[in-house]
């Protein structure tokens, strides 16, 4: 999940990308508890109803998984 959130992505183009990623549908609900996990963690953040991952060096790390 936290390659797809190097950019900007809004929830339905974040969704699109995890599902052809893993190949299968995404339940809303599991989907939104781990955004939400994520947000509270301070790893990931949301801007103009776009997320993203907060920490700009996390950013540059996650490009080398």
């Amino acid at each position: 999940m936290l390659r797809e959130l190097f950019v900007k992505r809004g929830w339905r183009e974040l969704k699109a990308a995890l599902e052809a990623a893993e190949g299968k549908s995404i339940n809303d609900k599991s989907l939104y508890i781990l955004l939400r996990e994520l947000m509270d963690h301070g790893i990931v953040e949301r801007v103009d109803e776009e997320y993203v991952i907060a920490d700009p060096i996390l950013r540059r790390a996650v490009l080398k998984l």
